[in-house]
């Protein structure tokens, strides 16, 4: 289980990629002296605290570069670095390559999928509703992380979450799975992964469970119903979909999951899920 302050500082810079995420100001979010703050953070996270930071901004540079064909200079300053040469030699440490040697190997734009007439569309063993684009609000909630392999995610997270909740006031819903990472791109062992049930309020905490805000703003958003092992397909057909979407690109990530239903139960073959794929509307 990792430290409350240290999960408040890696909530603090997944919000914050694109601001002033050194040492010093990290060490002040945690509340600790900057050399405790280091060595507090090395022992939980297992980087220093600029290797971490610096993963994360490169690996969600990398997917911007897959997923938009925006100016390079304009994906590094979205990241947090001030010049495209600081950039471009950061990245090319973490993937051996440039920027745009990166870019060019992985194709921006995702075929479509096959449809069938009508409103929905198979996805795997599921049902995935019409892609629309909607605008949501922020939604605080209560959080535990797992860290790994996608499909490895324990039911028992949400279980846990349900136990936490019995009896405390402000617990309102929904229940949510927020995904920071793309495979691919982040190493599997290295997969974030929140199971998060929605509060009134983000608060601090000393114990296991965790709070952030989970961003609102505009999302391609379409409903699926079936079991959870197809939602990685349907997941595809929204990307693909909302590729298309004329005033828009799309974000990527974080990707959530809005869970219709009282309890989490992967092992259900017929769940309802609401995939939010989030999007920039684009100025017009």
């Amino acid at each position: 289980m990792i430290r409350a302050d240290v999960m408040r500082v890696l909530v603090h810079v997944e919000a914050h990629l694109d601001r002033d995420l050194s040492a010093p100001a990290l060490a002040a979010a945690a509340g600790l002296s900057a050399s405790r703050f280091h060595r507090v953070f090395v022992a939980e996270i297992g980087e220093t605290p600029h290797a971490y930071v610096a993963r994360l901004r490169l690996d969600r540079a990398a997917l911007y570069l897959a997923t938009q064909a925006g100016p390079i200079a304009g994906i590094a300053a979205a990241v947090g670095y001030e010049t495209p040469e600081t950039f471009a030699r950061a990245f090319a440490r973490r993937f051996a390559t440039t920027p745009s040697a990166y870019r060019a190997a992985v194709p921006v734009a995702a075929p479509l999928p096959a449809r069938r007439p009508g409103l929905e569309q198979q996805a795997g063993e599921g049902v995935l509703s019409a892609v629309r684009v909607t605008e949501l609000r922020p939604q605080p909630a209560a959080f535990l992380r797992h860290l790994g392999p996608y499909e490895d995610v324990d039911g028992s997270l949400f279980e846990d979450l349900a136990a936490w909740s019995h009896g405390r006031t402000g617990v309102t819903g929904p229940w949510l799975g927020v995904g920071h990472d793309a495979p691919g791109i982040t190493p599997a062992r290295l997969l974030r992964f929140d199971a998060c049930l929605g509060v009134t309020a983000a608060r601090h905490t000393r114990g296991r469970v965790a709070f952030q805000t989970v961003p609102g703003g505009w999302y391609a958003v379409a409903t699926h119903t079936g079991p959870y092992t197809s939602l990685p397909q349907a997941h595809r057909s929204v990307y693909a979909t909302a590729q298309s979407f004329a005033g828009y690109r799309v974000a990527g990530l974080p990707l959530v999951e809005c869970y219709l239903t009282s309890t989490v139960r992967p092992d259900a073959h017929l769940n309802t899920t609401q995939i939010r794929l989030p999007l920039v509307r684009l100025a017009r």
